[in-house]
């Protein structure tokens, strides 16, 4: 006799999912969500008890203690970098803004909490005028988003090309080096290689 499954309980609908921002909340847009940069897509995957993604130049990982079904907790968050040759790269201003919502939102201090609640929205919306529809993942709420994401299909990613499709400017090149995010200051350092790139993975 085959088993049936138990069906998805409402706190484990992201568990196994793959998103792709549309907007991004930075800090002085006033919750105005912001358009993501073009071949810089930030991501975000769940797993049971972790995220990670690309922030559009690095990628970034990430503890799940909780989950319900209208907040998660994130902690333990950190990535690997690649630095950015200009200080006003649009690039380090995504990234910067995507790495805030993960590690200081809700906080009122000058250091970062250990744990962030991300209160959450999941909704099917129509897409244009068209009889498709899409599910929409909203970070924050209605009224002060911090980001929208839709979710991740394959052949949606595209290799970085020009910044903005002006081919008469590219955006500087860029150079590694290593950066902690971190929410303790008990960490151990590890070396590791990722997508070929050297990089320092501090594991919090």
């Amino acid at each position: 006799m085959s088993r049936i499954s138990s069906p998805v309980q409402p706190h484990e609908r992201l568990i196994g999912t793959d998103w792709v921002a549309t907007g991004i909340v930075y800090p002085d847009s006033q919750n105005e969500l912001l358009p993501v940069l073009k071949d810089y897509p930030v991501t975000l995957s769940f797993s049971k008890d972790q995220i990670d993604g690309s922030s559009g130049t690095n990628q970034f990982f990430g503890d799940i203690p909780k989950m319900t079904s209208m907040e998660f907790q994130v902690t333990n968050v950190g990535q690997t970098l690649m630095g950015f040759e200009e200080n006003d790269d649009p690039r380090r201003f995504q990234e910067d803004a995507w790495v805030s919502i993960l590690t200081t939102i809700n906080d009122e201090t000058e250091s970062p909490p250990e744990v962030v609640t991300l209160p959450y929205t999941l909704f099917d919306e129509r897409i244009g005028d068209t009889d498709e529809w899409t599910q929409v993942l909203v970070l924050g709420s209605f009224q002060s988003p911090l980001a929208r994401f839709v979710p991740l299909k394959d052949g949606m990613l595209q290799p970085p090309g020009p910044f903005d499709g002006d081919d008469s400017k590219t955006l500087p090149p860029l150079k590694i080096y290593s950066l902690i995010l971190s929410n303790s200051l008990d960490q151990i350092g590890e070396q590791v290689t990722f997508e070929g790139l050297y990089s320092d993975r501090m594991l919090m």
